[in-house]
């Protein structure tokens, strides 16, 4: 299966660069724990994805799927939204903090696609892997995973994840850099909306159950 090119924007710079919102304030202490947590609540909430649900009847609180949701609701993981639309890309990098420069990161190769790998559907069986197939992949090798039913908002913005097995501060960002300037931004967002892609497009609301 030949490799996707794969994008993220930020709308500012960072420091680490591409840090997942886990590990920014250093490693967490109880990451399963918080998924668990959320996977508890979520099916005691009234506000619920339908898509997901329909699609996901028994989710288990470690699988991909299920942290790429608790994602998307705000709760802090290990997995790096990307997309496999440049577009999608160029329009995070633009959107938002208008005082400061924004950036496309684009990944190409240096990563392991676990789409090839049926069997890696769950966090702590990657986690406690010593292979995947072939691969003996290190702590901070790059993990790439696209959800096969996703979310509403997932499919909107092209959506697909990246991690790592261990505890990374930043994911090699391998590949290349576009810097957008400042004076640039509104510009390139009046061209984006020409294409349809705005935050209506990208942000589709949550359907109730």
């Amino acid at each position: 299966m030949p490799k996707p090119v794969i994008f993220r924007g930020e709308s500012k710079e960072h420091n680490p660069i591409l840090c997942p919102s886990a590990f920014r304030n250093g490693p967490p202490e109880s990451e399963f724990d918080v998924y668990r947590e959320f996977h508890a609540n979520y099916y005691q909430a009234g506000e619920r994805d339908y898509m997901f649900d329909r699609l996901h009847p028994e989710s288990e609180a470690l699988s991909l799927p299920f942290i790429a949701l608790a994602q998307h609701y705000g709760t802090p993981t290990r997995l790096l939204d990307v997309t496999l639309n440049p577009l999608v890309g160029l329009y995070f990098g633009a959107s938002g903090n208008p005082e400061e420069d924004g950036f496309v990161f684009f990944f190409i190769e240096n990563f392991l696609d676990l789409r090839e790998f049926a069997d890696y559907r769950n966090l702590e069986a990657i986690i406690d892997s010593e292979s995947i197939g072939d691969y003996h992949p290190r702590d901070d090798t790059c993990l790439f995973f696209k959800p096969e039913w996703p979310n509403a908002r997932i499919a909107a913005q092209h959506g697909a994840f990246i991690f790592t097995k261990g505890f990374r501060e930043s994911i090699w960002n391998g590949g290349g850099i576009f810097r957008i300037p400042t004076d640039r931004k509104p510009s390139i967002l009046r061209q984006l909306e020409r294409f349809g892609v705005n935050q209506y497009s990208l942000f589709p609301a949550l359907i109730n159950s």
